[in-house]
């Protein structure tokens, strides 16, 4: 309590919230979340970074465990920029919800219009993003994707023709790289396709964010 009333003291327009544990009633009270958006921070993405957002979560590798939550940015040059974060006790349905409840407060209640957010498959993060963010461009980690679908259609061969698809530019090489995995495996072409190209492959993403981005690796680094 002490050092959010700090931080609030010498950053007045930041956006920091702590939540206590309500199952230990004890004085001091038990941290359970705490979420941290510095105001030049969010001024700084605001003014001058792409509308591309990097989320994942990260365990902390303490004896008190609990995960970090982070949105990660791209600047003008390309650059990471950690927009915001938080600590809670794990990655759930609710967790993520809050933090991205946080998140939305932050960037003035916006429901996602004119943004991009990119994140692996979890289930969690889906939920979260779609149920706070409804408007935004949901993209899928393409990395994710390809280590799932390269688990059963392995080899350099099959790699080099998952990432011709993942990253043609238009729908004309898209198709002609799909052609392509099909005449190594018909049954590659279906695997790739379920999993939602739409969502992870640049022929199909949307332009105004000026961002080509299919992969997670901002939110990687930062958890590194």
């Amino acid at each position: 309590g002490r050092y959010i009333e700090a931080l609030r003291s010498s950053s007045p327009e930041s956006f920091f919230t702590l939540v206590t544990d309500p199952a230990h009633d004890v004085f001091p009270q038990v941290l359970q979340r705490i979420f941290v958006c510095f105001e030049g921070v969010k001024r700084g993405w605001v003014e001058g970074c792409r509308r591309v957002l990097c989320v994942d979560g990260y365990f902390l590798k303490t004896f008190l465990g609990a995960l970090l939550l982070a949105a990660v940015g791209r600047d003008a040059n390309e650059q990471m920029y950690p927009l915001c974060w938080a600590v809670v006790e794990g990655e759930t349905n609710a967790s993520w919800a809050w933090f991205f409840a946080k998140m939305r407060k932050v960037l003035h209640d916006t429901d996602g219009t004119n943004m991009s957010l990119i994140f692996d498959e979890a289930r969690a993060i889906i939920n979260g993003v779609a149920s706070v963010f409804p408007k935004a461009e949901h993209r899928h980690c393409a990395r994710h994707v390809f280590a799932h679908w390269h688990s059963v259609f392995k080899g350099d061969e099959m790699k080099a023709l998952f990432w011709k698809a993942a990253k043609a530019y238009n729908q004309t090489d898209y198709e002609d790289a799909l052609a392509d995995i099909e005449k190594v495996s018909p049954a590659a072409v279906d695997a790739f396709q379920s999993y939602n190209p739409s969502c992870f492959c640049r022929a199909f993403i949307r332009k105004d964010t000026k961002c080509d981005v299919i992969v997670n690796n901002m939110a990687e680094t930062f958890n590194g």
